[in-house]
């Protein structure tokens, strides 16, 4: 919702926003977890 121009907390660089938050996960090496990897990527 936050790209919507008509939307009161409306962000105009949003997607530039996006692309700092991904870009730094990524060079920094994280990686996507899911649920059935158990608790936060660990062990059970």
């Amino acid at each position: 919702q936050y790209w919507w121009p008509f939307y009161r907390n409306y962000k105009s660089d949003i997607f530039e926003r996006w692309d700092t938050a991904l870009r730094h996960v990524t060079e920094h090496g994280y990686k996507p977890i899911w649920i059935d990897d158990g608790f936060f990527g660990g062990c059970d």
